[in-house]
């Protein structure tokens, strides 16, 4: 979160972090504050049969491993570099797959028959804040808010973008503004929901031409502006209504929304919850910051938190079936209120007294990504659409490795559906198996 500014978008330093400005000129901190599944859908891509040497490549085209040779699109707060915000990958690149036809001479399997299992993946959209306030440091270290969330976004995918489409939105960005000088401009897409790369590329653990391309509309971007929250999902909701399949938003952010026009007391002036002063006076209830009146800044309501707005944007998106992640990260100490409302409303409140993703460090935050990938993405009831299955002449493996026909610990099967259980729903729901495949042609191995 970024408090806005007066007469131009904040500038992330390289050298050391700005203070929040706000629309109220001389507002600043005062020295005692402190700064704080749908179904598993992805699972017969890359199959390997052997006994009878059979080769099924179920591929929608090879797709290549290199580099996106088209330039980024906006940089939000950083300016631009031309054109419009991202909407694909481009054309095909020169081949260096990550997905490749079954090696016929793989042994590893038994079986002349692959089970299709129904495809049908859930579209992951990924809201980030790019405010001001991202510009500062995390992890005690010199490295940024935004860059620990970019390496934590590309981690994730790069492990399971496989098994899902993924969408990227920041904010702010260019959209309308009501502060006139660029820091509250809406936040809209930076880069289009698509499918993710070949399986093929998680198992290698490289980056795929569709990652590649969204780390490089992501790179230039640097912290600037406030945090328009509310504006930006109600832009993304009709974009994400025509999405096919289940879709779920994913927001990360440093702290409470902002850039709203309503007035507000001084408990919910940000400039007064986070320890600012004015004139050499500190925000509080005897000297209320966000009132125009009081200080005469026209614009100084832009400094409330924005909890109506906020709260009605991420209601809309449940009411359309669209769930909101909330994954808060240093700086948000001061909101864990209405995180957690954001978090009940968006129908992901987490068990225990935080109801959202309260992020202390890196790794955390690289935990809380990936318990929200295999929430969305991640099933231990495969449905499959073959009427020839046989659960007498089938087995399941997990990255060639057979599981078992158990009750308790292995597989079992009811109708069309596979049912994990035990030990190997617990790895699989923790994101540990790359590839699941249901192949059938040999006796059933039981436990």
């Amino acid at each position: 979160m970024e408090a806005p500014v007066a007469g131009g978008a904040a500038q992330a330093r390289a050298t050391s972090p700005p203070p929040r400005e706000s629309h109220a000129r001389g507002a600043r901190r005062a020295e005692s504050s402190t700064e704080p599944r749908v179904l598993f859908s992805w699972l017969v891509r890359s199959l390997r049969l052997a006994c009878l040497g059979l080769a099924l490549g179920l591929l929608q085209g090879v797709a290549g491993c290199g580099d996106d040779p088209r330039p980024p699109p906006f940089s939000p707060g950083g300016g631009s570099s031309g054109g419009s915000p991202a909407q694909g990958t481009g054309g095909r690149l020169p081949v260096d797959e990550c997905e490749r036809p079954p090696d016929p001479g793989d042994t590893s399997l038994c079986g002349n028959e692959v089970v299709p299992v129904l495809q049908q993946k859930p579209n992951l959209y990924f809201v980030l804040d790019v405010s001001g306030s991202m510009s500062l440091p995390m992890d005690g270290g010199a490295t940024t808010r935004l860059e620990v969330a970019k390496t934590a976004l590309k981690n994730l995918l790069l492990e399971m973008g496989h098994r899902i489409n993924y969408g990227v939105a920041v904010f702010p960005g260019p959209g309308p503004d009501p502060s006139g000088d660029g820091s509250c401009g809406r936040g809209e897409e930076l880069f289009e929901t698509q499918e993710g790369d070949p399986i093929r590329c998680a198992g290698d653990r490289r980056l795929g031409p569709v990652l590649t391309s969204l780390v490089r509309v992501m790179n230039p971007i640097v912290p600037a502006g406030g945090t328009p929250l509310a504006a930006t999902l109600n832009g993304a909701l009709p974009r994400l209504s025509t999405l096919e399949g289940t879709s779920a938003v994913v927001l990360i952010t440093d702290g409470a929304p902002n850039c709203g026009l309503t007035p507000c007391e001084a408990e919910e002036c940000m400039l007064s919850v986070e320890g600012y002063s004015y004139m050499g006076a500190r925000c509080d209830a005897d000297l209320n910051c966000c009132d125009p009146d009081v200080i005469g800044a026209p614009l100084a309501a832009l400094n409330c938190v924005d909890r109506s707005a906020s709260l009605a944007a991420v209601e809309k998106l449940a009411a359309a079936g669209i769930k909101t992640y909330v994954v808060g990260i240093p700086g948000t100490e001061f909101y864990v209120d209405l995180l957690d409302q954001l978090a009940e409303a968006g129908g992901t409140a987490q068990e225990g007294s935080r109801k959202y993703f309260a992020i202390s460090d890196s790794n955390a935050l690289q935990d809380a990504l990936q318990a929200i990938g295999n929430d969305v993405a991640v099933t231990c009831d495969i449905a499959l659409q073959s009427d020839d299955f046989s659960p007498h002449l089938t087995n399941v493996y997990f990255d060639s490795s057979l599981v078992p026909f158990d009750e308790t610990d292995g597989w079992t099967s009811t109708d069309q559906t596979i049912h994990l259980h035990g030990t190997y729903c617990d790895d699989l729901l923790a994101g540990g198996v790359v590839n699941v495949q249901v192949v059938s042609g040999c006796p059933t191995v039981v436990r």
